[in-house]
């Protein structure tokens, strides 16, 4: 009898054990869920703030650098948001591009096609209307700025902006050196054109003559999400040199911005109020040539002093560190969530 009563006492006893272990695994499972729901709760709470910020926008019909929105820290760095915090940023190339996140720049782990120059981490938001619109840009413009930021030979550029222009077109007349069906359909794996506009810009990739290491250098200057004009206050270099503009003229319209620092995106930054001003602001400061250049994009509809979008990087955690969530996303005026893409 005292044989089987320590018998069925250790196996009681191994029964607790292993219930209390599946117990406290279930609880830890419970806490790390309710931690990562909070940090969830705090990255969305970020997209309001954002949103908030934006739409207090004393002058929303001009936007430049020295808008709150651009690079904030205190209004966008580790901001409280119920047991969590969250944090708002960007990364931007020293020469004006801007994504989510340093890791956008890579075109793959080795870092082959990595933008060259500096990365600064800015806290704030990035306006889309600094890029170029895959959508809208003519194929000029795409023509000169794959050449001049892709580093592509002339030709080779030239074939690819007429791919850009026939997989978004609504037709299925190939440009001469563009493609359609035909040639999609004979790789492997198949498939079809898009004819239609781009829905992101990763969406390049799928482009005839489209590499990872070209797209890591394109992909900071181009947007889908902006109103398809380039906002020739916040514009990046290599988007002004893409609209057909000189070394001169560029200078002169960097130096304009920076006001009397010489610093963009300090408080001092000038910022043309609308597209009409252009000839007056900048008279003296970018030769007539440029000016008259600028003046055939507005009315060509391609340049504006607005921004209606703003892309950035929201990190929700939580006070323990416990629970984190990493978000890219793009938001408009109107409060539409363009893109939101988990990291």
């Amino acid at each position: 009898m005292l044989i089987v009563v320590v018998w069925v006492i250790s196996v009681l006893s191994i029964l607790a054990a292993a219930l209390g272990s599946r117990s406290a695994f279930a609880l830890q499972v419970a806490d790390r869920f309710d931690q990562q729901l909070q940090a969830s709760y705090a990255a969305v709470g970020g997209v309001q703030h954002a949103l908030m910020v934006v739409a207090r926008d004393p002058s929303p019909d001009s936007v430049g650098f020295a808008d709150e929105w651009v690079n904030n820290e205190g209004l966008f760095a580790r901001q409280p948001m119920g047991d969590g915090t969250f944090t708002i940023s960007y990364v931007t190339h020293e020469d004006g591009g801007a994504l989510p996140s340093a890791r956008h720049f890579l075109a793959s782990e080795d870092g082959a096609g990595s933008v060259d120059g500096t990365l600064l981490t800015r806290y704030g938001l990035a306006d889309e209307e600094r890029k170029l619109d895959l959508n809208t840009a003519t194929e000029a413009i795409l023509h000169a700025f794959i050449q001049d930021t892709g580093r592509v030979e002339a030709g080779p550029a030239l074939a690819i902006a007429q791919a850009i222009l026939d997989w978004r077109d609504e037709d299925e007349d190939s440009h001469p050196m563009g493609a359609e069906d035909f040639y999609y359909q004979g790789l492997s794996p198949a498939y079809e054109t898009k004819d239609g506009p781009f829905e992101s810009v990763e969406e390049l990739l799928l482009v005839k003559g489209m590499s990872p290491a070209l797209f890591a250098r394109l992909a900071p200057y181009l947007t889908v999400y902006g109103s398809g004009r380039v906002n020739i206050n916040t514009a990046a270099r290599p988007v002004l040199r893409a609209l057909g503009l000189s070394e001169t003229g560029i200078k002169g319209i960097v130096f304009y911005r920076a006001g009397e620092d010489n610093k963009e995106g300090t408080a001092d930054d000038r910022t043309i109020g609308a597209t009409a001003a252009i000839p007056s602001e900048l008279s003296g400061v970018v030769p007539e040539e440029d000016v008259n250049r600028l003046m055939q994009l507005v009315q060509g509809r391609l340049l504006t002093v607005q921004s209606e979008a703003f892309g950035f990087s929201i990190v929700g955690e939580t006070e323990s560190g416990k629970g984190r969530m990493a978000v890219a996303c793009v938001v408009n005026r109107d409060g539409d969530i363009k893109m939101w893409a988990e990291e």
